[in-house]
C-alpha cells in the first residue's frame, strides 16, 4: 500500500499546474514576438537580393538585344525581346516578378525602363537608371521643358518594396538600394545626374530648342516586335 501511494505521490508531482502551463506559454509567446522581427528582416533581405539579381538577369539579356537589334530595343519592348535573349537559366516570367511585389497576376508589373534607354551611351551613362522598381513598364518621368518639373506619375507608380527603398539598375549594369528621394526626379539635379543621357541634356540648356525630343513609343515599333518573335518561334 505504501508503494502504490508513493508511486501516486510521484507521478502527481511530475504534472504542471495550470499557472505554470499559462507562464510556459507566455515565455513561448514573448520569445516569438522578439524573434518574428528578425525572421521578417531576414525575409525581407533575401526578397531584397533576389530583386536585384533578376535586375541583373535583365540587363544582361537588355545588352544582348541592344546590341543585334537596336533599332528594336526601348522601355515598351524589353519584355518581349526577353524571350529570346534573356540569359540561359533566366528565360520566363519569373525574373520580370519582385518577389516583394503582392500582385502575382500574369500582368503584374515589377519592373520600369527608363523611356530614354536608347539615347544612353556608354561610359558617358553608366551612372543614369536603366530600371528600378516600378509599377509601369516605361518609366517617363523626364519634364524636358522645364528641368524642375517631372513627368508622369512618379510618386503613385514608385515601388518603394523594400522598406521604402527601392532597387536600382544603372546602365552600367550595377544594381543598388536606393532612398527614392536621392533619385527623384521632380530635384533638377536628379534629373541630370540619374535620368537624362548626356547627349540630350543639351536640348534642355539651347534656348532655341528647349523642348523634348520625341520619346514617343511608338505601338507600331511593339506589333513588329511582336510579329518578329513570333516568326522566329519566340
Amino acid at each position: 500500500m505504501n508503494l502504490t501511494r508513493s508511486k501516486r505521490a510521484a507521478s502527481a508531482s511530475t504534472g504542471y499546474t495550470l499557472v505554470e502551463l499559462l507562464i510556459v506559454i507566455s515565455i513561448i509567446g514573448i520569445l516569438v514576438t522578439m524573434a518574428l522581427p528578425a525572421v521578417l528582416g531576414a525575409i525581407g533581405a533575401s526578397e531584397s537580393s533576389t530583386c536585384g539579381q533578376r535586375l541583373k538577369d535583365q540587363f544582361g539579356f537588355y545588352r544582348s538585344a541592344a546590341d543585334s537589334m537596336p533599332q528594336y530595343t526601348r522601355a515598351h519592348t524589353i519584355r518581349l525581346l526577353s524571350r529570346r535573349y534573356a540569359p540561359a537559366g533566366s528565360a520566363g516570367e519569373e525574373i520580370w516578378a519582385c518577389p516583394s511585389n503582392g500582385d502575382t497576376s500574369a500582368t503584374a508589373v515589377s519592373y520600369g525602363f527608363n523611356i530614354d534607354l536608347h539615347r544612353m551611351i556608354a561610359p558617358q551613362d553608366n551612372k543614369r537608371i536603366l530600371a528600378l522598381d516600378y509599377n509601369q513598364e516605361v518609366v517617363d518621368v523626364v519634364g524636358w521643358d522645364n528641368a524642375s518639373q517631372a513627368n508622369g506619375n512618379w510618386q503613385s507608380d514608385l515601388a518603394p518594396r523594400h522598406k521604402g527603398m527601392v532597387n536600382v539598375l544603372f546602365f552600367s549594369g550595377r544594381v543598388e538600394l536606393m532612398d527614392p528621394a536621392d533619385i527623384d526626379p521632380n530635384v533638377a539635379a536628379n534629373q541630370m545626374l540619374y535620368w537624362i543621357p548626356k547627349t540630350e541634356q543639351a536640348r534642355i540648356s539651347d534656348p532655341d530648342n528647349p523642348q523634348k525630343p520625341s520619346t514617343v513609343l511608338s505601338p507600331d515599333l511593339r506589333t513588329q516586335v511582336e510579329e518578329y518573335m513570333e516568326s522566329e518561334g519566340f
